[in-house]
């Protein structure tokens, strides 16, 4: 037998608020909520370094 899980829609509102006191990231698409994978450390080196104007133009 399979159960069905349910889960039901959040607005907007009720899911930026939820995400600001997780420990994990979610997407939302469409009133559903789905996990993120997590990062590597390389990507979040690369995204939290800012970049030297002159090295990048």
């Amino acid at each position: 037998m399979t159960l069905s899980q349910f889960h039901p829609y959040l607005s907007k509102e009720a899911y930026l608020e939820a995400e600001k006191s997780s420990l994990n990231k979610h997407e939302y698409i469409q009133g559903q909520i789905y996990a993120m994978s997590g990062a590597s450390d390389a990507h979040v080196t690369i995204t939290t370094t800012p970049f030297p104007p002159e090295d990048y133009r």
